[in-house]
């Protein structure tokens, strides 16, 4: 396993990820608190029920470096060390903007689907 995997397979908290994002990849983050740089999301929020809600302890979302960014980290924390990935996928429907959106969700930040391969860059 490479360094960079390892690093990230490390990575357990949130202010894990933060500081490997300011270390390795040079993001401005040290200079702002953890409510200046995070939104704080609830199960609800995200369209979660009550019994998919129970298995999340926590979900944060960094803002934005740059204005217009096109995609987002999250931080999910499950209460068991195993992700749910029926949870998972039910937050990231939540997330991705739908050819007919809803009124109500004017406000929610949501990105275009996009799909990359592990072997794959981003663009």
């Amino acid at each position: 396993m490479s360094n960079h995997a390892d690093q990230l397979c490390s990575i357990k908290t949130f202010p894990d990820l933060a500081r490997c994002l300011e270390e390795e990849l040079d993001w401005p983050l040290a200079e702002y608190g953890f409510e200046e740089r995070t939104f704080e999301y609830s199960p609800a929020e995200l369209g979660l029920r009550d019994e998919d809600a129970a298995r999340v302890k926590a979900i944060y979302q960094l803002r934005p470096i740059v204005h217009g960014q096109p995609w987002g980290i999250f931080f999910i924390e499950f209460d068991h060390k195993r992700m749910s990935v029926v949870v998972l996928r039910r937050i990231l429907s939540h997330l991705v903007l739908k050819k007919r959106a809803s009124a109500n969700r004017a406000q929610a930040a949501a990105w275009e689907a996009q799909v990359v391969a592990a072997d794959q860059k981003l663009p």
